[in-house]
């Protein structure tokens, strides 16, 4: 294994070279250099499928991950100014291990690029505000965790796939009219809905009757009210995307 200090001078042909000198390394590391790019470490990783290239993968103009983090947030608060677009995470195609992924607070339209986090656990995509199709999130069968609060979803269904869910936040989706495709998570131990105006009383007695074992919220203040990220659960997340890695929490 090489690891490469800033004040070796690196730059794409310099990896190369190191590649080319050395056939024995398998894996060279390169987290402290920012100057390289996407398009030129794929074309190494092209080359020299034998060796493991570790970068900071650009996402945008103002984000990087390395391209061996196990979890990832831009950590962005409500008053972000400069949010990520669906194209930015397009790079994510360069991570192939992330398991926990918090993009909340940012302008997302579509999310194709989930394609490429095939085993996320952890999925925060609140506030994003014009997503109407959710249908990549139905491939995410490891899913446990997913706050999808104000974001304009009016068809749930694809989550019916996510039979994994433990927690599951979709306050102030006011589209959703029905929660009858959730009816087979059964692992479900949380569900908040506040403010989801689309839902009938009958509807929310319903649901919470067919989930006996879930803690069912649907008349609290906002979306994270009501203890939604004060459980123990929820601190060993926030420890994992602080960090870039992804510990299950049992």
């Amino acid at each position: 294994e090489v690891s490469l200090n800033p004040a070796s001078g690196i730059n794409a042909d310099t990896v190369e070279a190191i590649a080319v000198l050395c056939p024995q390394v398998k894996k060279i590391t390169l987290t402290k250099h920012l100057n390289l790019k996407n398009e030129q470490m794929a074309e190494l990783m092209g080359k020299y499928p034998e060796i493991e290239f570790v970068w900071m993968v650009r996402l945008g103009r103002y984000h990087r991950i390395a391209s061996d983090a196990t979890a990832y947030s831009t950590f962005h608060e409500p008053s972000e100014t400069e949010r990520m677009v669906s194209e930015d995470l397009e790079a994510l195609r360069y991570v192939r291990g992330l398991k926990a992924l918090d993009l909340g607070h940012n302008s997302l339209t579509d999310l194709n690029f989930l394609k490429y986090c095939p085993d996320l656990e952890l999925l925060i995509l609140g506030e994003n505000r014009d997503i109407n199709d959710i249908t990549p999130i139905g491939n995410l069968v490891h899913l446990q965790y997913l706050e999808l609060f104000t974001t304009g979803t009016e068809d749930i269904s694809p989550l019916a796939n996510c039979r994994e869910l433990i927690d599951l936040n979709l306050c102030y989706e006011k589209k959703v009219t029905d929660l009858s495709a959730l009816d087979g998570l059964d692992k479900l131990e949380r569900f908040w809905g506040n403010h989801m105006d689309g839902l009938s009383e009958e509807e929310k007695a319903r649901f919470a009757a067919a989930h006996p074992g879930c803690e069912c919220v649907f008349n609290g203040q906002h979306a994270t009210s009501e203890g939604w990220r004060e459980h123990e659960r929820y601190d060993h997340y926030r420890w994992c995307l602080r960090n870039s890695k992804w510990i299950p929490y049992d």
